[in-house]
């Protein structure tokens, strides 16, 4: 692991600018989530299967909080997407939305606790740089038992666009 992922750092500019959003956050919450919304292109691709609503998004977020035991006023929502993002649908919860390229959020989200995700490589990449799970969102319920005791990296059987 550590060796392949010292091959692809960022580049020191990048780095920067990831470690001062980390740290701001950190200062001010226990627990950052990485919320990565695949938007633009999965709205066509495979006919939008894999697209994931912002409003489900938001259901499964809520779902988080309730089966991780997380408390929500210590959390904030780190959100990278490829598409504009509605803050009100966030509205009740602490959020920080990205602004920045998609190669730094895909470090900003390396950063963060865990990532709550699009079934795609790029968080789950993401997961993989920072050694933190990737739960991968989906239309039908969420498998919370099976991300229970994850803390880690994992092969995880619903990034099927990653592994199968």
């Amino acid at each position: 692991y550590s060796e392949i992922t010292a091959y692809f750092p960022p580049r020191a500019d990048i780095k920067e600018r990831v470690s001062a959003t980390i740290s701001k956050l950190q200062a001010t919450h226990e627990h950052i989530i990485g919320v990565h919304l695949r938007q633009n292109d999965y709205a066509v691709f495979k006919g939008g299967k894999y697209l994931i609503s912002q409003e489900r998004t938001r259901e499964i977020i809520e779902e988080y909080f309730t089966h991780s035991g997380k408390e929500r006023n210590k959390a904030i929502l780190l959100i990278c997407s490829d598409g504009v993002v509605n803050p009100k649908i966030f509205e009740d919860f602490q959020i920080e939305i990205s602004t920045e390229s998609a190669v730094t959020d895909l470090f900003l989200l390396s950063k963060t606790n865990v990532i709550i995700g699009s079934d795609s490589s790029f968080g789950n990449l993401a997961a993989y740089f920072g050694n933190i799970p990737h739960i991968v969102m989906q239309q039908e319920k969420m498998d919370w038992e099976y991300y229970r005791e994850e803390t880690s990296y994992f092969d995880n059987k619903y990034a099927t666009l990653v592994q199968r």
